[in-house]
């Protein structure tokens, strides 16, 4: 409705909406509407609440309802407050459950949200809970309370200390006064598989929150505040490229700050460089081209704004016309991007996922950095030296009894190989299998998988069937194929290897080796098979392909189109052991 009356000219666009076309927000029954403040405006918005009140039923209730002014004249302001009935309100004001200001917020202000988690905290404090019922808790209400905050403002550190000791008190002392701290609350907050209880630190989960709105500007998401962003602030810029204004809330400004960690999380895939900036995006393996120490000038040929198109040529390959000495450093690096031209436009993708989509744990490894790893043989060992030194301890308090060191190391030592006694008969055979059990000592029957065969099955007349097969151990791959006519005839072999691949990697490694040397005998009528069904779904588009192979999957994509006919043939289960046409 508002935007039917702002299009035919009735009702006027408040300044900063015009751009992005925004006219109003709403959640659930709450509504905000921007506008000019004029006279017209003023009668229109009259006739506007109306006819809704009409079509819906819905009566506007001007005791709740609020104006707010910017830079605007008196008689504006009471013309306004006599034609709609609705009196002058005054920032900070409260919605969502937070306050919404024009200025920065102090500490004060956050009060209310450390009020609200000790009401939490102290409703419970009738129920006898087990430590992992509080850490239960924790996770999901008290982080659950916290989180919206969160994501809209920088909490002061005193807020998030405040908040911290809460959380660790209930954690440790539970409703009492009784019992101390047993580990530092940095400890706590690390993952399981680093030693920790999994919980996040206060501080790095805002840096993560306020960083999901970098990614949501970057990935160019169609979300009100992403146009409002981009019409406001990056009418020629990107976010990569953008100073902090001198005049902006305090919240935006936050954003901006965490740049820096968005930015080693973040690359654009080239489609066409239209939409990447040359010098301040990151499109680069390492880092942004224009980094520190280089000049961005006009004199020098370089400008702010430049574009990766301008060392495309056709849109496919790269070259550098201006020779510019910058460029021609990290030539091998510009020279080596893929070029994905079957994509619509360039597109960010968030590189610590798989899928190329922001995810707020991944996030969160980024900011606080990856620790070491606790062996679950370590988590045992510790589990019996525990257990062994609280027995040896209550013998000599209670019984008087003594045992050597010795003796309780050998108990500890027992206890760990008694663990995994059990596995003796069902261990696989694999080199890690092999060192984990000699060092413990521990006696293990190895078996090893049973051979199984099957019936290779021949492709029509004049085709030719491409076996493909990879296999990765300790991030090293190998890859092969062998191309066989209908009557089994050997026509060609291939072999291949790299480096930190995974499965899939080197699965299409060897669908695309097949293709190229099929293409190179001018073999049009080809049948590619392989075990991995992963691989097919990709190739075929029924499953998503993540960036990080995405130029595999295209090469193999030219291939196919370059070729009169190339159908895919899906194995399921282990090689060869039933197929199906796709």
């Amino acid at each position: 409705m508002y935007g039917y009356h702002v299009s035919t000219g009735a009702f006027a666009y408040h300044q900063y909406c015009d751009k992005p076309k925004i006219t109003s927000v709403c959640l659930a029954d709450d509504l905000f509407v921007f506008g000019r403040a004029s006279k017209g405006n003023a009668s229109e918005l009259v006739h506007l609440l109306s006819a809704f009140s009409g079509q819906s039923g819905l009566a506007i209730n001007r005791g709740k309802s609020s104006l707010f002014f910017a830079n605007t004249p008196l008689d504006v302001q009471v013309y306004f407050e006599q034609s709609i009935g609705i009196t002058t309100g005054s920032l900070p004001i409260r919605y969502l459950g937070v306050p919404l200001a024009s200025k920065k917020l102090r500490s004060s202000d956050f009060l209310e949200l450390v009020s609200k988690v000790q009401n939490r905290i102290d409703s419970w404090s009738t129920k006898s809970l087990s430590f992992a019922g509080r850490v239960a808790l924790i996770q999901s209400v008290l982080m659950g309370t916290i989180n919206y905050w969160l994501s809209v403002f920088r909490l002061p550190s005193s807020t998030i200390l405040a908040l911290e000791k809460m959380m660790a008190r209930f954690l440790w002392k539970g409703y009492t006064d009784v019992g101390t701290y047993k580990v530092s609350w940095i400890a706590v907050c690390r993952p399981k598989e680093e030693g920790g209880l999994g919980l996040w630190r206060l501080r790095d989960l805002n840096t993560v929150a306020l960083m999901r709105h970098v990614w949501t500007v970057a990935a160019r998401k169609e979300t009100c505040w992403s146009i409002f962003v981009r019409h406001k602030w990056l009418r020629h810029h990107s976010i990569w490229s953008l100073p902090t204004p001198t005049v902006c809330s305090s919240s935006f400004r936050e954003i901006l700050h965490t740049r820096e960690v968005a930015f080693g999380c973040v690359r654009y895939l080239i489609k066409d460089g239209g939409g990447t900036l040359l010098w301040s995006d990151p499109w680069l393996l390492v880092g942004r081209l224009g980094g520190y120490g280089v000049l961005l000038a006009e004199a020098l040929g370089r400008s702010v704004f430049d574009r990766v198109d301008r060392l495309l040529v056709d849109g496919c390959t790269w070259a550098n016309p201006y020779l510019d000495p910058v460029i021609s450093d990290r030539w091998d690096e510009v020279k080596n991007t893929k070029v994905h031209s079957l994509l619509h436009e360039d597109l960010a993708i968030w590189t610590p996922t798989a899928n190329g989509l922001y995810s707020l744990r991944s996030a969160w490894a980024a900011v606080r950095g990856q620790g070491d790893k606790q062996s679950w043989v370590k988590k045992f060992s510790f589990t019996a030296a525990i257990y062994r030194l609280w027995q040896e301890r209550n013998a000599r308090i209670f019984l008087n009894q003594c045992n050597s060191a010795v003796s309780v190391l050998s108990r500890i030592v027992s206890d760990t190989r008694g663990a995994f006694s059990f596995l003796g008969k069902q261990c696989p055979d694999t080199m890690w299998s092999r060192q984990f059990f000699s060092l413990w000592g521990i006696d293990v029957c190895f078996v090893h998988p049973k051979a199984s065969f099957h019936v290779w099955k021949p492709p029509p007349l004049d085709w030719v069937a491409l076996n493909c097969d990879g296999s990765v151990i300790r991030e090293r791959g190998g890859n092969g194929a062998i191309g066989r006519d209908h009557l089994g005839r050997p026509l060609f072999a291939v072999a291949g290897g790299s480096r930190d691949v995974s499965i899939i990697q080197i699965e299409l490694q060897a669908i695309k080796a097949a293709l190229l040397k099929a293409r190179a005998l001018n073999l049009t009528w080809v049948q590619v098979r392989s075990d991995s069904i992963l691989t097919i779904q990709m190739i075929v588009g029924t499953y998503l392909i993540s960036w990080k192979i995405r130029w595999l999957i295209e090469d193999i994509w030219w291939l196919r189109n370059s070729s009169l006919a190339v159908p895919f043939r899906i194995m399921f289960g282990r090689m060869m052991a039933r197929e199906r046409d796709m």
